[in-house]
């Protein structure tokens, strides 16, 4: 019975700090990179006092925002099978990776305008690219992941700021979005069986 209290305030200070980390996020994609504590607490429904017990500052908070983000989406991974067609799972990946991007364009707006300014959040970034590149390297047969070219198109072709630029600049939908990577992807591929 006494566990029950405890776990009580545990689930609602974890409720509150996960407000305020969607509170920072939605401001910040509001043309507001960097909320003042005080808006944060009224989106939140916190009060200021609240965002400072969570978060001693403003890097703290970052490394949260990069941190939950990470967690969503490495929810989301799934695995290379060696046994399974190669160009199957490179399909499912750009689905995987397209989807990732529609459900948290905000998170990952918020990410590139803050990379320049917090040295977490560019190793946040760069981690990604990185794990990135090796999601699609491990895909592909051995012939077309030496191929460093390779690589590099389908790293772009993959990209939020391909899905960006789709998105809200051509004003595509998600469905026309996705067909576009996918052309991209079997145009690079179909360059490379034509060599």
């Amino acid at each position: 019975m006494q566990d029950e209290p405890a776990n009580g305030q545990a689930l609602r200070r974890a409720r509150s700090r996960q407000r305020i980390v969607d509170a920072v996020v939605e401001l910040a994609t509001e043309h507001n990179i960097e909320p003042t504590a005080d808006r944060v607490a009224e989106l939140a429904g916190v009060t200021t006092r609240t965002v400072f017990r969570h978060f001693d500052d403003v890097e703290a908070l970052r490394r949260e925002i990069v941190a939950d983000l990470r967690r969503q989406i490495d929810a989301l991974h799934v695995s290379f099978d060696p046994v399974r067609d190669w160009r199957e799972q490179l399909d499912e990946l750009v689905l995987r990776r397209t989807g990732i991007f529609e459900r948290y364009t905000r998170h990952i707006l918020w990410a590139q305008a803050l990379r320049w300014r917090s040295p977490d959040v560019e190793a946040d970034v760069q981690a990604y690219y990185t794990r990135l590149r090796k999601s699609i390297r491990v895909r592909l047969p051995a012939e077309l992941a030496a191929k460093r070219t390779v690589l590099a198109a389908l790293e772009v072709t993959l990209s939020w700021e391909v899905w960006l630029r789709l998105r809200r600049d051509q004003k595509l939908t998600v469905k026309q979005s996705t067909a576009v990577v996918q052309d991209m992807v079997r145009a690079v591929l179909a360059q490379q069986e034509a060599q």
